[in-house]
């Protein structure tokens, strides 16, 4: 007993001494990628996220996930994260803020269609549905920023492939807004910051993420082993805001399009048959220059809890 409660402590210290995931969240980049089953119809995850964001503004987010294993080829997922979130309205002399509610809602079905020795390749396809409030106000009414917003404020179309090889893993995926726009109505700068500090987002439309994941992992001692790997996510298109139509027609956010480039890594103690603790994390060395859809950030720290079953 001693010693497990030891492995517990030491995981989540590693975990966040570690930076995290800063997998810029629009969704795809942070869907689950499932490994074998082994004999476990269920899965469930309760994972607590530590993210720093751009402004100084912090995110503590809490998630609740099930997986469910049909059979050895099909299997569904379910994830279902609440969001705390805390900084200074920069537009109003760094007035204290802090929002919480619910997130979008992830659903993932995934099929291996493909088998080979030490190996498998599994196609995804999933909705991140807009559960939470993307136009919450200040308590004097005031519209905020995306930054501060809980939802993205899209149904979101994802698809991913996978190929596990030996030690290897390999993930595409790629993210498509299937609304028009968010509800958000926050006015800010298209090109550089001025009387408002932030940019734009009323009625934001956000373009299509492609992300790439190559990792690889690693036996670290028995029961305990972690990968590593880096993630690239390309922004398809600059965001458009519809604040101040030029010829009927929403104005370009500059900046917002282009690439990020993540260093991530998990870690996982298989503490008991039916208890794992992980933690997983991430930072970029990369990004891209603004993020009209608040999600872009310096580290993301997760770490939690999976009861199999």
């Amino acid at each position: 007993m001693k010693n497990l409660i030891f492995s517990i402590i030491l995981l989540l210290a590693i975990t966040y001494a570690a930076y995290g995931q800063a997998c810029s969240d629009a969704g795809i980049c942070s869907a689950p990628v499932f490994g074998e089953s082994k004999d476990r119809f269920l899965e469930i995850e309760v994972k607590q996220g530590f993210e720093s964001a751009d402004y100084d503004v912090t995110i503590l987010k809490t998630y609740f996930s099930a997986k469910v294993d049909f059979s050895d080829e099909w299997m569904i997922s379910l994830s279902v994260p609440y969001a705390s979130i805390s900084g200074e309205n920069r537009d109003l002399n760094n007035e204290s803020i802090s929002i919480s509610g619910l997130s979008d809602i992830t659903f993932m079905l995934a099929n291996k269609f493909m088998t080979f020795n030490d190996g498998a390749m599994r196609g995804y396809i999933g909705l991140k549905v807009p559960s939470g409030n993307d136009n919450m106000t200040d308590d004097d009414g005031n519209f905020l920023p995306m930054v501060f917003q809980p939802s993205l404020g899209t149904t979101d179309l994802l698809l991913m492939l996978t190929l596990d090889y030996a030690t290897w893993h390999f993930a595409a995926g790629w993210q498509k807004p299937l609304d028009d726009h968010n509800n958000n109505k926050y006015v800010g700068y298209y090109d550089e910051p001025g009387s408002r500090m932030y940019p734009s987002s009323f009625d934001l439309e956000r373009q299509s993420d492609l992300m790439l994941r190559v990792t690889k992992s690693f036996l670290i001692a028995e029961s305990f082993n972690a990968s590593f790997g880096i993630m690239p996510i390309f922004r398809l298109g600059d965001s458009f805001s519809s604040a101040d139509m030029v010829n009927n027609s929403p104005v370009a956010v500059e900046g917002t399009s282009g690439t990020t480039l993540n260093i991530i890594g998990d870690l996982n103690y298989s503490a008991v048959e039916y208890l794992d603790i992980f933690g997983n994390f991430g930072f970029p060395v990369i990004s891209r220059e603004t993020s009209a859809d608040g999600l872009k950030r310096s580290f993301v720290i997760n770490a939690g809890f999976r009861f199999k079953f």
